[in-house]
């Protein structure tokens, strides 16, 4: 196998059929302690923000089904033009008064306007812990099984796709792979990728293009985060977990058109890599720790990109 050369030209994914789209921290989840009751907050107007509390009935929106299953309530947010910039979500259990609270920085302003909302809120470090941040990045692809075909992903054992029946129910779509125990409690990091567009397909009556947007998003949590405070959010960018994720622009080349086991591997190669994406085909065809040995002279990796670049690119 060649030496491997790194680029950081963001343009040079289009070769592999990505384009960069945006970088988001896309949600903050705080678990806010009993000794401090959110229930007896109703309605606060801040210097530049006015918050009031709406009950289940109320709400426009959910994070995801998990909310759907315990009692919620939130706080709409609105400027002192009386614009609604977005709410918050809340969730408890009534057998546990601890309140879960869900929080998307990209969507009401940034992390400074984010502090500001939870300092309105009476929220600080004695009463509240941060318990887990998305960091996204997105991309426009053609499909997840185009994206994670160049997709790298080191150090996760465990990969999980699932798939969306869609179109009036006719076709399964593969739009998503977990990377990592997803359902482990003891897992503190996740990588998950899928398909946004589809997502917004199953819950909004729009119309899918041949270019869909795909989000790898990193879950992080627990003792991971012991070092952000809530009164100093901004510490979140200092964070750069895509440092195990990289593309790879590969491509499997015959030598010799007449030498048949060349073919073969070369088949092998494309069917694995296409099917189960990078991580797991390689994984696959590495199972005796001979792939190199194996495809050193049809695997040909013309470069990689970190995507940890991206995320100090963009920051």
């Amino acid at each position: 196998m060649q030496e491997r050369i790194y680029i950081k030209d963001i343009t040079r994914l289009q070769e592999i059929g990505i384009k960069f789209k945006e970088r988001l921290i896309d949600k903050i989840t705080i678990h806010v302690f009993k000794k401090h009751d959110l229930s007896q907050i109703n309605h606060v107007n801040g210097e530049r923000y006015i918050l009031h509390r709406y009950t289940s009935k109320e709400s426009v929106f959910g994070y995801s089904s998990h909310i759907k299953k315990k009692s919620h309530f939130g706080y709409k947010i609105t400027n002192k033009l009386n614009e609604e910039i977005y709410d918050i979500t809340c969730t408890y259990s009534e057998y546990n008064y601890d309140v879960m609270l869900y929080v998307n920085p990209s969507r009401i302003g940034g992390l400074q306007v984010t502090e500001e909302i939870l300092k309105l809120l009476g929220i600080t470090d004695e009463n509240s812990k941060i318990s887990r941040i998305d960091f996204t990045l997105d991309f426009e692809c053609k499909s997840v099984s185009d994206f994670i075909k160049y997709l790298n992903v080191k150090d996760k054992k465990n990969i999980d796709a699932y798939y969306t029946k869609y179109k009036n129910g006719d076709l399964y779509e593969l739009s998503g792979v977990y990377y990592g125990e997803k359902n482990s409690t003891k897992t503190t990091k996740l990588i998950v990728v899928y398909d946004k567009s589809i997502e917004q397909l199953t819950k909004k009556a729009i119309e899918l293009t041949d270019t869909h947007v795909i989000r790898v998003e990193y879950r992080i949590k627990g003792k991971n985060l012991s070092d952000i405070k809530l009164e100093n959010l901004t510490e979140i960018t200092k964070f750069n977990p895509f440092k195990k994720l990289e593309f790879v622009n590969w491509e499997a080349k015959i030598n010799d058109g007449n030498n048949i086991k060349e073919i073969i591997k070369a088949s092998n190669l494309k069917h694995n890599f296409g099917l189960k994406g990078y991580t797991l085909g390689y994984r696959k065809l590495n199972k005796n720790r001979q792939f190199a040995r194996d495809y050193r002279n049809i695997f040909i990796e013309n470069w990689k990109f970190f995507l940890s670049d991206i995320w100090e690119l963009y920051k």
